[in-house]
């Protein structure tokens, strides 16, 4: 990517989304594949559908996160803003999903 073209204030927006998207995205991304990691190694058996459903959420915000760093970097060169009101659904019903998924398993053990 080129920078030299761009103003103080668009390098600025840069910086700001590349933090937010390969920061926080994948700060939590990796965070919940490392509890996971965590559940699968120290529990038996039982506990195989909580670190599978850990584990599928942590890849599955990696790749909204991807997706949406990507729009990010779309955005900032055609200079069209976009909010992020989908992404945020898209994190609440799967969030929400796998909590629910989470209640169930750890109901049955």
């Amino acid at each position: 990517m080129n920078f030299s073209g761009l103003s103080n204030d668009d390098k600025l927006d840069i910086r700001a989304a590349q933090r937010t998207f390969q920061g926080a995205y994948y700060r939590t991304a990796l965070g919940q594949l490392g509890f996971a990691l965590v559940v699968l190694k120290l529990f038996n058996y039982d506990f195989l559908a909580v670190g599978s459903t850990f584990t599928a959420q942590g890849c599955l915000i990696l790749l909204i996160g991807h997706l949406r760093s990507r729009r990010a970097d779309e955005m900032i060169h055609s200079h069209d803003f976009e909010t992020s009101g989908n992404t945020v659904m898209m994190l609440f019903v799967l969030n929400l999903t796998c909590y629910v998924t989470l209640v169930y398993h750890l109901l049955r053990v």
